[in-house]
């Protein structure tokens, strides 16, 4: 199972760079800034960050952050904006692709593999998830970067399921209730571990992927001949 988490703060620093298209132009004091900001952003959220602490950590004056960024909502936008962006395209895509184009596997053991994986990501992520998610509730900025972002998953999570039922893997639905309701189904789940983690720590990921991937395949309701074996 792939390793495509974002939790390592130097890997992100370099993807934040890499975002750029003059990452040759930054200065080493900007670079600095923005390390500093991921930092102490990650640690504490944005409303909870401020520039004099982020200008200590970075060896910078004060003001020299407000000479390249103006001013903390626009450090903002250089930051948490490219990282939700680009890291959710590139690296929280990358092993979905992964697994969903190995059709060599059957649809059943790739669902397993691919409910698995995206729970361990979000398990893996929930800090920087939590942030975007607080931020994107009061913030534009955020809320269309987060927009952007759902856009490029669904629209790859879409194309997914259009294939698995023109392949005949899945019955003639509409890929897109088909991804709604599988991302559901992963959603819900790590929604309930956040939530109720006591409840939830007897429960056995494994097992509860393989029920959500035969409810998901097979429905609730069963063959008559299943519901007749379970009088």
């Amino acid at each position: 199972m792939g390793e495509d988490k974002i939790t390592d703060k130097d890997n992100i620093f370099k993807e934040i760079l890499a975002s750029y298209k003059g990452e040759e132009e930054m200065t080493e004091k900007q670079q600095a800034i923005i390390k500093a900001a991921m930092e102490i952003i990650f640690e504490k959220g944005f409303a909870a960050s401020s520039t004099s602490e982020i200008a200590q950590k970075a060896g910078v004056a004060e003001a020299t952050i407000f000479k390249h960024f103006k001013n903390k909502d626009n450090l903002l936008f250089n930051l948490i904006a490219p990282i939700l962006i680009k890291l959710i395209k590139s690296v929280g895509l990358k092993e979905p692709r992964r697994i969903l184009r190995n059709s060599e596997i059957p649809v059943e053991e790739r669902l397993n593999a691919l409910f698995l994986d995206r729970l361990k990501f979000a398990a893996g992520n929930w800090p920087h998830f939590k942030i975007f998610i607080q931020e994107a509730l009061v913030n534009p900025t955020i809320q269309k970067a987060f927009a952007e972002a759902a856009r490029e998953v669904i629209a790859f999570g879409e194309d997914a399921m259009e294939q698995m039922v023109d392949s005949g893997q899945l019955r003639r639905i509409d890929p897109r209730v088909a991804f709604r309701t599988a991302i559901s189904m992963v959603i819900g789940y790590q929604i309930f571990k956040i939530l109720l983690p006591e409840e939830m720590e007897a429960m056995n990921d494994q097992r509860e992927v393989a029920a959500m991937v035969d409810i998901f395949l097979h429905g609730v309701g069963g063959t008559e001949a299943e519901k007749n074996r379970g009088d």
